[in-house]
């Protein structure tokens, strides 16, 4: 297991073996809120950077869509926000797709929406929505979280039996009460990652508490769940994969195949089984001690928008526990875990 982390970083920092699709990103739109120019442009680099960064996309460079939009004589650059203008440009530039995206604001949030369009099909491939705070920073982690969604490489979100989060908690509470409790850690396991998928880290909190209270008491293995979750996870529904590592870790103590379970969902960009792993290194559980690569992974995980990752991350700075001690750093990521939702941060 001592090459695991290495191995990891280095598929991570990998393609995961698709051909990465070309695409020219376009100026993000503001309607209702209070965005400059300069701002739009800079929330533009840092989406078509986002996109280039998750492995999935090669982004055509943005002073080549600018030169297409300038207007050489009079030296005036056009806004291109309507789709007959994006397939026009997207194709004078090779593109397979264009990328749109807007930012709304809708009561007191905004939502960031982008919109992906197949130049070959002509027909919009996938769309994905975040909503948050409408300050700079708030837009930036709801930018975080639709690349996260629109550049997932996992299949259909793996759901046992629940129509939503809330019924995954219902669910969960029945089995516990039943005596189901290695059951009730997969409901809750499913719950808590589809808070996260949708930003509410609230909902995320309650749902690991609660698994987290189940799993401070020896839990035995229900052989029929363990073999269901085994099939979903060879199927690459890294949900199954997680929720059955943290079974092995904490209620049949086999840490080693926790971390196995962990590697082969994180190295396909599986954030919450990432940042498990990466909670194995900092104890030392099943793999070698080694904070320094908690830290790498949590990084990583971090800046593609899983903010208990940053929170972690933040607390290792402000101990220089695997990194060099920084409480600047510290704060900023503190701060930005609080602004995401994840309300443990604000009291740091």
């Amino acid at each position: 297991m001592k090459a695991l982390g290495t191995l990891l970083l280095l598929a991570l920092a990998a393609q995961t073996g698709r051909a990465a699709e070309i695409v020219a990103v376009f100026d993000v739109e503001a309607r209702r809120v209070a965005l400059d120019r300069d701002a739009l442009s800079a929330l533009t680099d840092y989406l078509a950077a986002r996109l280039a960064e998750s492995g999935r996309f090669e982004v055509v460079p943005r002073s080549e869509i600018k030169a297409r939009l300038t207007d050489e004589k009079a030296k005036t650059y056009r806004s291109c926000f309507d789709q007959a203008c994006q397939i026009e440009i997207g194709r004078e530039l090779a593109a397979e797709k264009t990328l749109a995206g807007q930012v709304v604001r809708i009561g007191k949030q905004c939502v960031v929406t982008v919109r992906l369009y197949d130049l070959k099909k002509g027909t919009m491939e996938r769309a994905a929505t975040g909503k948050g705070d409408c300050s700079e920073d708030g837009v930036m982690l709801s930018i975080d979280r639709v690349v996260r969604n629109l550049a997932s490489s996992a299949p259909e979100t793996w759901k046992p039996g629940c129509a939503s989060a809330e019924d995954c908690l219902a669910r969960a509470r029945s089995s516990a009460d039943a005596g189901q409790k290695s059951r009730a850690v997969a409901l809750l396991t499913a719950a808590e990652r589809m808070g996260i998928q949708a930003g509410d880290w609230h909902l995320a909190d309650r749902a690991w508490d609660r698994a987290w209270d189940l799993l401070q008491h020896p839990t035995e293995l229900d052989p029929e769940l363990a073999r269901e979750l085994e099939r979903a996870c060879k199927q690459r529904r890294f949900g199954a994969c997680q929720a059955l590592g943290r079974l092995h870790k904490h209620a049949v103590r086999r840490p080693q195949r926790a971390a196995e379970l962990f590697d082969i969902a994180c190295r396909e960009r599986d954030l919450p089984s990432c940042e498990d792993l990466a909670d194995l290194y900092t104890e030392g559980a099943g793999v070698e001690r080694n904070l320094v690569l908690a830290g790498e992974l949590r990084e990583r995980i971090c800046q593609q928008g899983h903010l208990w990752a940053c929170q972690d991350l933040a607390f290792q700075y402000s101990r220089g526990l695997g990194v060099s001690q920084d409480h600047e750093k510290a704060r900023a990521l503190y701060r930005k875990a609080c602004q995401g939702g994840v309300e443990e941060a604000c009291s740091r």
